[in-house]
Parts: structure tokens; C-alpha cells; sequence
């Protein structure tokens, strides 16, 4: 099966505090957006054997989410029996806080449910990609999400406008998620979600703008490519600008397509730029069914 993988971008993200597990708490909203990895799995008859292979320097083994999505998967459903391949054409840039590798475990955990036939219900599938990732219910789920707990409970919400957005990425700054959260409990500022979800309402992408957070920008040097990013995006007409995850993409939402493509065209001069829609929970992600076992 070949199955698209939609980066995601935060809405709203505030870090509560730390749990006795080690993770955080979370208050988020979450939506997909058309920028896709190409995910290929093929499942073959076997002793429960996972590879990957990529086109990108990430990790292959049991560190890649996909990998691991693969195995948690296996082991859940008592299948020995088959060995999986995957093979992951990256688009999403890694060190992003755009879900790239939670995404790719999330295709991985739906494309087996179809290939080997084992009918679990969106909530059994999110419980599996909950083991792999904090992020991986969502991208199972999809949409435009509040997101809670550390990231597993996963509940719909009234969805975004349509619009163009503008995802823009510091070639020169990455930020890993475990250096981010090292630093968040130092991060004096919080957001109020229900203001949001206020604005997604009333379908106001300038409401939205006024109401959008995320607590990871309060951690960054006020030097910051996240920031003048987010200055050019404005200046170009966007009402609302964020940066997304633990950063350091950033993106800006606008009304009007062309604005949209000027400021694209301006930051592609020193940054990497796409631009793109909201995707939705019911778009139809596969390319090719394949073989089903």
C-alpha cells in the first residue's frame, strides 16, 4: 500500500505541567495540512521482521517511529507470521514541529490494519500509536483536534476555515523535541484554548490569529529566524502566524491564495517555504490499495 502522510501544524500549544512518567501535560489543537511524506509498506510472509529504508539521513532502525509503529503493531495483533518493509519518500522536514515521524508511524499503523484484515476501530489504533509516540493518536485521528493528556486523548473540534498556509522552515535553526522540553518549565507564559476554540466557531481566521499560542516560542533567543519569519509572514497580509510544535517551522495563515504566494516566494530567497491547505479527516489518503494479504 502507498499512503500519504500529512505534516500537522499546532493551533495552540501550552505545556502544563510535568507528570510522574516524565512527560507534560498538554493543552493543544492540532490540524493536518497538505504537505506529505510518501509512505510505501509491503507486508510479505515471514517470522515478524521490520525494515525501512528512506531517502533522507534519518535513523532505520527501532528509533525510526515508522519502525516502531510497525513492531507495536505486530505485537498487538499477535501477527509473527509476516514481515513488513517500508519505505518512507521524506517531504516534511525533520526537527520541524510538523509531525513528520508521528505521521509516518500513523500511516504505517493504518496501512497494516487494511493489508492484514484486522478491523480495528479508529480508538484501537490510536491506543497502538499511543505506545509509539505522544503525537501518533492524532495523526491517526486527523483533522482539526483538541489534544490532551500527554498527547492520547484525542477529541474532534469545530474545524478550521479553509485557507491557504504558508509553512515556512529556518534553514539555519533546528530544535530537537527532547532540548525543547528541557527548556520549557522555564517558559513563564500560558494561552487560553477555549478563545480559540471561540474563533474556529466563527470560522474567523483573523479571530483564530488573536487566539493562537504556543509556549515554545517563549524559550527561543529573542534573535530568533522564528521571528522574523514570522515578521515577513505578517507583513504580507497573514493574520495569524505561529510557530508550530517544539519548532522551529513556522506558518501563516492567509484569505487571499496570491499574498499567500508572494510571501512563499519571499522567504524561499533564505528559507525553505511551501505552501499548502488544511487537510481534512475524510480526504482519501491512499495512492495504491496494493495487495491485500
Amino acid at each position: 500500500m502507498t499512503i500519504l502522510a500529512p505534516a500537522k501544524i499546532n493551533l495552540f500549544l501550552d505545556v502544563l505541567k510535568k507528570r510522574e512518567d516524565g512527560y507534560h501535560d498538554l493543552s493543544s489543537i492540532m490540524q493536518t495540512i497538505g504537505l506529505f511524506d510518501t509512505v510505501r509498506i509491503t507486508v510479505t510472509g515471514g517470522s515478524g521482521t521490520v525494515s525501512v529504508t528512506c531517502d533522507e539521513n534519518i535513523p532505520c532502525g527501532n528509533e525510526n517511529t515508522a519502525y516502531a509503529a510497525a513492531e507495536s503493531f505486530l505485537e498487538f495483533s499477535n501477527r509473527n507470521d509476516v514481515d513488513v518493509n517500508i519505505d518512507i519518500e521524506k517531504k516534511i522536514p525533520s526537527c520541524a514541529g510538523l509531525g513528520g515521524g508521528s505521521s509516518d508511524a500513523a500511516v504505517v499503523i493504518i496501512a497494516l490494519n487494511k493489508l492484514l484484515k484486522t478491523s480495528f476501530d479508529t480508538a484501537t489504533l490510536c491506543e497502538i500509536g499511543a505506545s509509539v509516540g505522544s503525537d501518533v493518536p492524532y495523526c491517526v485521528k486527523r483533522g482539526t483536534c483538541i489534544v490532551s493528556g500527554r498527547g492520547e486523548i484525542v477529541q474532534s473540534c469545530t474545524p478550521m476555515p479553509d485557507c491557504a498556509i504558508v509553512v515556512a522552515m529556518p534553514t539555519s535553526e533546528k530544535m530537537s523535541t527532547a532540548e525543547a522540553y528541557a527548556k520549557i518549565d522555564e517558559a513563564d507564559a500560558s494561552g487560553n484554548v477555549d478563545n480559540l476554540l471561540s474563533a474556529l466557531a466563527e470560522c474567523s481566521i483573523e479571530k483564530m490569529g488573536g487566539a493562537m499560542f504556543n509556549k515554545f516560542e517563549h524559550i527561543l533567543p529573542d534573535g530568533s529566524d522564528v521571528f522574523a519569519l514570522k515578521k515577513t509572514l505578517a507583513s504580507f497580509g497573514s493574520p495569524a502566524v505561529l510557530m508550530s510544535g517544539s519548532g522551529t517551522a513556522v506558518y501563516g495563515l492567509f484569505e487571499n491564495v496570491s499574498r499567500a504566494k508572494d510571501a512563499a516566494q519571499a522567504i524561499s530567497e533564505y528559507a525553505e517555504a511551501f505552501i499548502c491547505r488544511p487537510c481534512r479527516r475524510d480526504d482519501d489518503l491512499v495512492l495504491d490499495e496494493g495487495d491485500i494479504t
